[in-house]
């Protein structure tokens, strides 16, 4: 009998099954466990089991672990190292409130994250710090330190737990209130140093924080501030005499509200002292010459100096410039002179000098005296004096015939004698002057005096002086023939001289 051939077809056919590969099974593991899910695909020929259980495809909720593995239904075949089976552990859901954040929302201060409470515990908690919405690099611990800078902006934390096996969850706080610049700290300064003009005035600041702190000052008279004067140093001028002085210190820093400090008022500012040199002596202690006085330096210059020049301790009225011309009544006194140095907001002061040497009478200038007039018996010499120094100079004379003194002949003019005849005259000048050294001066000779005219044997009378002339007999001496009293009107014992 001849064999089935349809049957025998079929029979081989079947056995040799289709080899499939499964499509992957697609998992989704997202914050909350509501959005967790595992698709099963469709695969012809393949069978996705469930804890053992076929199922259809489509998608599920997906939570724990889930494992789907695929099977290859009648007729199909799986092929070696394909992938058959997916295992997906689901991740849990923590909980948690959205942080607070504490503190004082101040530059300086700190600001802290309250996290609340976050299950299921034990959860890892970490921390990032936002300024006005920008992560502030660094700022990971749960309290974060307002720096400078955080002035004016908003400040917000976020938390974010963490816990094995579970998804990592993130709050986010409510923003902090706009962040006030902070507050310096600083001590009332201290002012050191001598309260007196000319000295100076120091400013100690004591400690400021936080460091470092920029320091400004400014300094008060009186309690009106002074231009200008901003160092921590301060010299006293002249113009502080009688006032207090304060100091203001002004703190900054950047992200902080500035601060200012004032001193306590230091005592009444006292006037300055001078400073000065004993003055010297210089010039010639003699009456007539100029003494000077060298004051020496002066300081703080510029020092107005006076002058008050003494004899013998006693104060010269009038005598108060750099220089005194020793005058007549000096000679054999001794002379000082005192200095005395003012200066506005300063005490006056003085300073006197030594003793001069006692003071040598002055020295008359005079030249020799000439002398004038007809060197002849009967005629008038007269002696030019010329001029003598320091005027006024009381001048004397003294005749001499042959070197001898003329008896009261001790004025300008003399008249020669019937004696003076064949002699020589010379007169002597002495100059005097209170305080001076008395001074003389010689004449040179005359020539020898000649004799009178002795004329002829005149009339026994003459009418007039113009007939004894007329006569060549005058002048007419007393007890020469012709001479009578009535032509000798000034009785000198010579007529119609």
């Amino acid at each position: 009998m001849a064999p089935d051939v349809a049957a025998s077809w079929t029979a081989t056919f079947k056995a040799t099954p289709y080899s499939v590969s499964p499509a992957g099974v697609a998992f989704t593991d997202l914050l909350g466990t509501k959005d967790d899910t595992y698709t099963v695909p469709v695969t012809t020929g393949v069978d996705y089991l469930v804890g053992g259980k076929v199922v259809a495809a489509g998608t599920y909720p997906g939570a724990g672990t889930v494992t789907v593995t695929a099977i290859a239904k009648t007729d199909y075949v799986i092929p070696s190292g394909a992938v058959a089976s997916w295992t997906m552990i689901f991740k849990g859901d923590l909980s948690g409130a959205a942080p607070k954040i504490t503190g004082t929302p101040k530059v300086g201060y700190a600001l802290t994250a309250v996290p609340g409470t976050w299950s299921p515990a034990p959860v890892t908690l970490s921390y990032q710090w936002y300024r006005s919405g920008v992560a502030v690099a660094g700022a990971t611990a749960a309290t974060y330190t307002l720096p400078a800078t955080a002035a004016g902006a908003t400040y917000t934390v976020r938390v974010t737990a963490s816990k094995a096996g579970y998804a990592s969850l993130a709050k986010l706080s409510v923003p902090t209130a706009v962040i006030a610049k902070g507050s310096l700290v600083g001590a009332a300064p201290r002012i050191t140093g001598t309260a007196k003009v000319g000295y100076a005035l120091t400013a100690v600041p004591g400690a400021w924080s936080p460091v470092p702190v920029s320091l400004g000052y400014q300094w008060y008279r009186s309690g009106v501030a002074i231009v200008g004067a901003t160092a921590a140093s301060y010299r006293l001028p002249a113009s502080a005499a009688g006032a207090t002085y304060t100091v203001r210190i002004t703190g900054s820093k950047t992200g902080y509200t500035s601060l200012v400090k004032a001193s306590a008022a230091t005592s009444v500012v006292a006037r300055g002292s001078l400073v000065g040199a004993v003055p010297r002596i210089t010039g010639t202690a003699k009456v007539g010459y100029a003494l000077t006085a060298i004051p020496g330096a002066w300081s703080p210059a510029p020092v107005v100096l006076r002058y008050q020049w003494y004899r013998s301790g006693v104060a010269i009225a009038g005598a108060t410039a750099a220089s005194y011309r020793l005058p007549a009544s000096a000679a054999g006194a001794r002379f000082s002179v005192r200095v005395t140095g003012s200066k506005t907001g300063y005490v006056a002061s003085y300073k006197a000098s030594a003793a001069s040497a006692a003071v040598a009478k002055g020295s008359l200038a005079g030249p020799a005296p000439r002398i004038t007039g007809t060197a002849k018996v009967g005629y008038v010499l007269t002696a030019i004096a010329g001029a003598w120094s320091p005027a006024p100079v009381a001048l004397r004379y003294q005749w001499y015939r042959s070197g001898v003194a003329v008896a009261g002949a001790t004025a300008a003019s003399y008249r020669l004698p019937a004696s003076a005849s064949g002699a020589t005259y010379t007169v002597r000048v002495t100059g005097s002057k209170a305080g001076y050294t008395t001074l003389v001066k010689a004449s040179g000779a005359t020539a020898r005096i000649a004799a009178p005219y002795v004329p002829p044997a005149p009339a026994a009378y003459y009418a007039n002086c113009a007939a004894a002339r007329a006569a060549g007999a005058a002048p007419l001496f007393r007890g020469e023939p012709g001479y009578r009293s009535a032509l000798d009107r000034d009785n000198d014992g010579i007529a119609c001289e």
